[in-house]
């Protein structure tokens, strides 16, 4: 019997296309699977961060932020390998600026300066355990798992998102 063998930069590159499908599927639809739960036409801006950290709701929401933007640390350590600690960090700020800034402009929720500062926390935690893994075959098999888990997400996610467009604008 053959030995598949797996290039991992491909592998690498496969997952992390598979997780922003995933990571835009939470931050933007924050996982809803029913219009009826999306904010559409919905714009608000927040600049005072965890200005509602006591509501458990707002809590979940912010643990959520860190926990999905783990991998991005991960991921700009694999393709940054040779970048300064402080670029890698500011490319994880500017991505989640990026998305906060691209809710505002489509009316799809609001954008809060607490969902940036959790998000880069999460790519920090990120960078902080790729220095940990960086030379150990975990790292391949973590890309394995965000292609097996996150596929069915991504796929899963762009039909629910087709119709959810499809709904509203009919």
């Amino acid at each position: 019997m053959k030995k598949v063998k797996i290039n991992p930069t491909k592998a690498t590159v496969v997952a992390l296309i598979i997780y922003c499908f995933v990571l835009t599927w939470v931050i933007m639809f924050k996982c809803n699977l029913l219009t009826s739960d999306m904010r559409f036409g919905y714009r608000s801006i927040t600049f005072v961060p965890f200005r509602q950290f006591d509501r458990i709701g707002y809590l979940a929401d912010y643990l959520l932020n860190i926990v999905v933007y783990i991998p991005m640390g991960i991921y700009v350590c694999n393709f940054l390998k040779h970048k300064s600690l402080v670029f890698k960090i500011a490319v994880i700020a500017i991505s989640s600026i990026f998305f906060e800034i691209v809710q505002y402009v489509i009316a799809f929720g609001s954008s809060d300066i607490s969902d940036v500062i959790s998000n880069t926390l999460g790519g920090v935690v990120g960078v902080w355990l790729h220095s940990k893994i960086k030379n150990k075959p975990v790292l391949h098999w973590f890309n394995c798992f965000v292609a097996v888990v996150g596929l069915p997400l991504v796929i899963f996610a762009i039909i629910q998102t087709v119709s959810v467009f499809n709904i509203y604008t009919s």
